[in-house]
């Protein structure tokens, strides 16, 4: 299981907007293999007409999970 271990928000200093969103993630298997590693989000993630500032911290969550997987599976985000 993908587990959220932290959120870090980073804002643009001129207008106080998030520019970016880092997500880090830990996963532990049965046989106590683990996995370690953080994604960030920027605003061309999004659908167009949504901005960083306007994610709940779910959306952020299941947002930023999704590119783990697939970053961990070998893919690129």
């Amino acid at each position: 299981m993908i587990r959220l271990t932290s959120i870090q928000y980073r804002f643009d200093d001129s207008t106080a907007k998030t520019d970016s969103i880092t997500c880090n993630f830990s996963v532990t298997s049965d046989r106590n293999e683990y996995l370690n590693g953080n994604v960030t989000l920027l605003a061309k993630d999004l659908e167009e007409g949504t901005t960083l500032d306007d994610l709940t911290r779910k959306q952020i969550e299941t947002l930023a999970k999704a590119r783990f997987a697939k970053l961990a599976q070998g893919g690129e985000a």
